[in-house]
């Protein structure tokens, strides 16, 4: 296996400044950002941890990526004379049962497909100027967590939860043991190489990334059945930054990393 060791410099000059002075020290055992910078960072876009079930979303659903489960409910009107309302919950089975209707597969689609599927239902149906169906309650379920973790096992979750929300809950600790010990691993998590495995693929999470772009494939939205590994860093496989940026020092090294993303990592220049 290869080893990894890049050190960056960054220097910005402009006609009213001088290069900044860079002072030579080796890098540190500390990794960048800590976990609970980390978790402060993502507790600002979620909710506490402490309570799944108290939740305010980071922002309003997007119809065109979230996917649709058993357990979603959704408020379907028909607005006909006089109108009609009914709260359909999204079965075991995946579909959504409309009184007086029928029944509509949806589970798997994205909630914009869901809504076309059954508002072409319901037209079927009934005659109306206007059908809307809505998504009022995101469902909940159970994803697993394993590796280096203080409390490996399965977390309840929802489908608006990221995998960053999912890694702070398998990081609190449950006792005075745990609270010490959670002290020395949080800097030995390999931010940037989290795996999550779902439906037989294994997508990488890069939380780093993430705060750093707020891209979301970066730190992906979680599904039933999903299974993360953490995993430790390794420690001669690094890159170390410093100068004029925001947040100078070292962080995980994966490959096809180019100088730009580091400089993003590391907080942009200043």
């Amino acid at each position: 296996m290869k080893k990894f060791f890049i050190l960056i410099f960054v220097f910005y000059v402009n006609l009213f400044s001088q290069i900044p002075e860079i002072k030579s020290e080796a890098p540190t055992k500390e990794l960048g950002i800590k976990f609970d910078d980390l978790l402060k960072q993502a507790q600002t876009f979620q909710y506490p941890v402490l309570d799944p079930s108290l939740l305010a979303l980071e922002k309003p659903i997007d119809p065109e990526t979230y996917i649709v489960g058993p357990g979603d409910i959704l408020s379907v009107n028909i607005w006909s004379a006089p109108p009609l309302n009914f709260t359909v919950q999204i079965t075991t089975e995946g579909t959504a049962i409309i009184p007086t209707v029928g029944e509509v597969k949806v589970s798997g689609l994205t909630l914009s497909e869901a809504k076309r599927n059954i508002i072409q239902k319901i037209k079927s149906k009934y005659i109306a100027s206007e059908i809307t169906a809505t998504l009022i309650v995101p469902r909940s379920f159970n994803v697993t967590v394993t590796g280096y973790v203080l409390n490996e096992g399965k977390y309840k979750v929802r489908s608006v939860d990221r995998v960053s929300t999912v890694l702070g809950l398998a990081f609190l600790p449950i006792d005075s043991f745990q609270l010490m010990r959670k002290a020395t691993m949080i800097d030995s998590v390999n931010f940037r190489k989290i795996l999550l495995k779902r439906n037989g693929k294994v997508i990488n999470v890069d939380l780093r990334k993430y705060f750093a772009t707020g891209d979301d494939k970066y730190n992906p939205y979680l599904l039933e059945g999903d299974w993360i590994v953490v995993q430790r860093r390794d420690l001669s496989s690094f890159v170390a930054i410093y100068g004029a940026v925001n947040k100078p020092g070292a962080y995980e090294f994966v490959q096809g990393d180019k100088l730009t993303d580091i400089v993003d990592i590391a907080g942009g220049d200043n």
